[in-house]
């Protein structure tokens, strides 16, 4: 059996270390949308026309309908549980957060971004129109 030349094995590795190089650059830029998001409490509030100081509060943790958007489409509408806590895995990226519907409770709509590889805290705050 006749030897290979050198030029042709050393190509092999360089090449071989540019393919491995390549694909661990690729698996470092991916971001799984399992790794980042929102997550936080939704409020339900005022629930009492006028807030005693050392009195009660007022407002109380809020089971209801969140909308997730970007732009004029909506990417999810989740529920908070009835303790008012939620989490959501989003990618990166702009959303805006609101209620469904027109009637009360309602969320005055509001911006939040997600970065990557990290849940972004919020609160939702669902008015309940009392004055």
């Amino acid at each position: 059996m006749k030897p290979r030349p050198i030029w042709l094995i050393t190509r092999a590795i360089g090449a071989f270390i540019l393919l491995a190089a390549l694909a661990a650059c690729a698996a470092a830029t991916t971001t799984s949308a399992t790794d980042s998001g929102i997550q936080g409490e939704a409020i339900y509030g005022p629930t009492c026309p006028v807030q005693r100081v050392g009195g009660p509060s007022c407002q109380r943790p809020y089971s209801g309908q969140i909308v997730i958007r970007q732009g004029d489409r909506t990417v999810t509408t989740i529920r908070s549980a009835t303790d008012g806590t939620f989490r959501v895995a989003l990618p990166p990226g702009a959303y805006t957060i609101s209620s469904e519907g027109t009637g009360l409770p309602i969320v005055k709509p509001f911006d939040v971004t997600v970065k990557p590889h990290t849940f972004t805290a919020i609160t939702v705050m669902f008015d309940s129109g009392i004055r």
